[in-house]
């Protein structure tokens, strides 16, 4: 488990050094809290978004409902915004409003988009007037300003907005952003200049679009007339949707008021969660509803789904964290899966202090962090807020208290932002991420050599099954070396590295296969030349290997660069039966400590 004991704004330096102690016995490091709305005061902050930019996620972006500038009884609401450009080690936060002729005095429920083709992030969020509705800006790569915000639609009664960004169908070079709220889910080819009218959806609560690798759109929900978390999808880039499918009816009764089954008093709406593998295009959902009796006391559950058939069916909900023994809650859970398939869950428990489900008026709770590199099958769990804090303290004047209706989360490259709110060190509502990093890093660059590409890129090296990159023999000859093959570049999060380990998969269609030799190198830097860290006869079906990279791994990490270099290549060492052959990568995971 994390061990914080107290918080501090951490130097560069020492992020690094608190990192490296809190690592768990699992594969990521996970850093101490850091507050993002570090101008903001001690007034309310709530619902949290998150991305992160690049093959370093080094450049974060998050975004807030902000109160900072309410005065006693009157609460002014304001999207909040936070940019850090050294990942998530200093903040600069600001407000960011909608066009002159659309504000008003509540401006909230952000959202935050991320298009790793032109590494542009936005942010958006609602304008609660009459002439108000749904509004974006965008940031373009490398600098910590906006450009003007632009309306998406200016409708009277506009509720609950997420976005995302991905590939239209068909054209895996394009960008086309959505946008869903309430009144359907408005579409963008001009990278949120202009917009679509919203297709509707129908009767529904927090509309959250993502989007897969192919350009089919994925759009989960409450249909809370129902009592069910639904999802409809769309394979024509959101012209149009298919019918709702259910993932889960609900157990659980309330609405978007006080959930009675979470101690104290606050508002906890049933959300579901989505995201999709941006490579395998694997579907998952996360939400929750009533649970578990432990004694008198109805746990909330966390709930786990996934679909592999690009959402056409999704497996039974299943629960997560789940006991017998202590009465707990999970809630407001966010999840993201990254380009080697790791899911990335980040959600509130209590499971720090047993408490009732009525007559308490705390509800003791923190931020926890869980991940799973076995598509659910198994996870890992660290607890990201070193003091455990009461959800009742929002900082707001009301007669029930209000935490936000959601988290948030972003990532990028080798690094998740978790973007959650905690109520310490002294009972203010403040933004919070944790730097977690994560060392399974996937290659930022392959480039063929002696060979010729087949097919497949940079991207189909992290996949477990289906695209490849495959490399076919050419004329070329590496002397020394293998015939053909690939150069790989890994950049991590890291400024050191005290172990390094290798995960790959793949074969050849040489016949007879054991003509070919298979040599696995990496680049050292103190020689300034290739060493060769496994050499093996391949197969011609997919066989996953892993490799422990022996005595002092510096000599294979770029410092300054923060990257370690890699090669794997095929030479014939006898008679083929046929002039030509293929050597397939179907995955290559460097995995740096």
């Amino acid at each position: 488990m994390n061990r914080i004991h107290t918080f501090t704004r951490p130097s560069l330096t020492l992020l690094v050094a608190l990192a490296a102690t809190w690592a768990s016995a699992q594969d990521v490091i996970v850093g101490p809290p850091v507050r993002t709305d570090v101008g903001r005061g001690t007034f309310a902050a709530n619902e949290t978004s998150a991305a992160s930019v690049g093959d370093l996620g080094n450049e974060v972006v998050t975004s807030w409902n902000d109160w900072s500038e309410s005065v006693g009884q009157t609460e002014i609401i304001r999207c909040g915004v936070g940019v850090s450009s050294n990942g998530g080690v200093t903040w600069n936060d600001f407000t960011l409003r909608p066009p002159a002729g659309n504000q008003t005095t509540v401006e909230g429920d952000p959202f935050t988009i991320y298009d790793y083709r032109t590494n542009n992030v936005w942010v958006g969020a609602i304008s609660f007037a009459g002439n108000g509705g749904v509004y974006i800006a965008r940031k373009n790569p490398g600098v910590n300003t906006f450009q003007p915000s632009v309306m998406v639609q200016t409708a009277s009664g506009t509720d609950k907005v997420w976005g995302t960004a991905g590939p239209i169908p068909g054209d895996p070079n394009t960008t086309r952003l959505y946008v869903a709220y309430n009144f359907g889910v408005a579409r963008s080819d001009t990278l949120g200049t202009t917009w679509s009218p919203p297709v509707s959806l129908g009767q529904g609560l927090g509309f959250n679009p993502r989007v897969g690798p192919e350009g089919n759109v994925y759009v989960s929900f409450w249909n809370f007339n129902a009592n069910t978390f639904q999802l409809r999808r769309s394979t024509n880039g959101g012209t149009s949707y298919l019918a709702a499918q259910t993932l889960l009816t609900r157990v659980g009764t309330w609405g978007t008021g006080d959930c009675p089954i979470i101690p104290g008093n606050f508002r906890v709406p049933a959300l579901p969660a989505i995201a999709v593998d941006p490579v395998s295009g694997v579907v998952y959902c996360v939400s929750f509803d009533s649970g578990n009796l432990v004694g008198a006391n109805r746990n909330s559950d966390l709930f786990f789904q996934k679909s592999t058939d690009g959402g056409a069916t999704f497996s039974a909900p299943t629960p997560l964290f789940r006991t017998t023994t202590l009465s707990r809650d999970h809630f407001f859970p966010w999840v993201e899966v990254d380009r080697t398939g790791r899911i990335h869950v980040l959600y509130y428990s209590t499971e720090a202090v047993a408490q009732n489900d009525t007559n308490t008026v705390s509800c003791i709770g923190d931020a926890w962090y869980a991940y799973s590199d076995d598509g659910g099958a198994t996870w890992a769990r660290e607890r990201l807020t070193p003091v455990s804090f009461d959800m009742m303290n929002d900082g707001l004047n009301r007669s029930g208290a209000f935490y936000g209706d959601y988290n948030g989360m972003g990532w990028g490259g080798q690094r998740v932002y978790p973007h959650y709110v905690a109520s310490w060190p002294n009972n203010d509502p403040d933004n919070y991420v944790n730097v977690v990093v994560n060392p399974f890093t996937a290659a930022t660059q392959a480039v063929t050599f002696g060979g010729i590409l087949q097919g497949g890129n940079v991207n189909s090296t992290c996949q477990v099954d289906g695209n490849r990159y495959e490399v076919r023999n050419g004329p070329a000859f590496v002397q020394g070396g293998p015939n053909a093959g690939a150069n790989l570049t890994f950049v991590t999060g890291l400024t050191s590295v005290n172990s390094l380990s290798l995960d790959i998969t793949g074969s050849t269609t040489a016949l007879p296969v054991a003509s070919i030799e298979q040599k696995v190198e990496l680049f050292n830097v103190q020689t300034n030349a290739w060493e060769v860290v496994d050499t093996r006869t391949p197969t011609s079906a997919d066989t996953r290997i892993t490799i422990a990279v022996g005595g002092s791994v510096a000599r294979f990490f770029d410092a300054p660069n923060r990257r370690v270099r890699a090669r794997i290549g095929w030479r014939p060492t006898g008679p083929l039966s046929t002039g030509t052959w293929t050597g397939r990568i179907d995955r290559f995971l460097v995995v740096a400590r």
